[in-house]
């Protein structure tokens, strides 16, 4: 096969160009990275009546194969490690409210909590956007709650960012006063002071396995639509044990969480 590559950094207009040249060389399959794929151009893609094989994204449509991180299985890990330092005052910082991703994550967190016997106060879930400006405007709005959390969970490490930032400026120390932990493992979150413990996407192993699909597509087996890969805790220097005082003990927490 000849391999045919296109990078947008993060163009609509650049995407939409390539997709409209990879029908003009008549393409055998397609892998996408994208997360604008349904609302920008999945009409295209589906036109071009091939093999596509989303990353991280999952649409149900004919030709429409996807492999992904485990959103749900990542979350529940987040919380379930800052609940086994002694958590149990936990927010989120949300995702793009219409992001699958940001669904599964809300899931996992809210379930994690109430298996533990911990409702979630609503206060302690915050709108976001998946950008920094998110993680400030959340931890201003988390600060004014009545009863304040002791970690924050992030959508994402951009949010994670700027939530260390509002922090800092805020005048907590982190971990000592507020631990945060973020998602993805973006290259950027070993440099933040401190550094930040994320929950890791198996970003090589989704690579991988998206171009086994489609090279197993094009050679006429039969594989499953979507694949789910699990995510990785990495731990850094952002979370630590809640402040002295702080927290009531929570007896039955568990190191490990299997949810439905």
């Amino acid at each position: 096969y000849r391999l045919f590559l296109a990078t947008s950094n993060a163009d609509p207009e650049r995407e939409l160009a390539a997709v409209r040249a990879l029908a003009e060389s008549r393409v055998e399959g397609v892998i996408v990275a994208s997360s604008r794929v349904g609302e920008l151009y999945l009409p295209h893609l589906e036109a071009l009546g091939v093999p596509i094989v989303l990353i991280n994204q999952q649409r149900e449509a004919p030709f429409i194969y996807s492999v992904a991180s485990d959103s749900y299985q990542g979350a529940v890990l987040a919380v379930s490690y800052l609940m086994n330092l002694g958590h149990t005052r936990i927010a989120y910082i949300a995702g793009p409210p219409m992001a699958r991703s940001n669904r599964l994550r809300l899931t996992g967190y809210q379930k994690t909590l109430a298996a533990a016997g911990i409702p979630p106060d609503p206060a302690w879930i915050v709108e976001g956007n998946g950008r920094p400006e998110a993680g400030e405007w959340g931890i201003q709005r988390l600060l004014e709650a009545p009863l304040r959390p002791t970690a924050v969970f992030c959508y994402n490490d951009m949010t994670a960012i700027g939530a260390l930032r509002a922090a800092r400026a805020a005048g907590l120390r982190v971990p000592e006063d507020l631990s945060i932990i973020g998602f993805d493992d973006i290259l950027f979150a070993a440099y933040t002071e401190p550094p930040l413990t994320t929950i890791a996407q198996p970003k090589y192993e989704m690579g991988r396995t998206a171009m086994s699909m489609l090279l197993r597509l094009l050679q006429g087996e039969r594989v499953p639509p979507h694949l789910q890969l699990p995510c990785r805790l990495v731990e850094r220097a952002s979370c630590g044990p809640p402040p002295e005082g702080s927290i009531p003990v929570v007896p039955h927490l568990l190191a490990e969480r299997r949810l439905p």
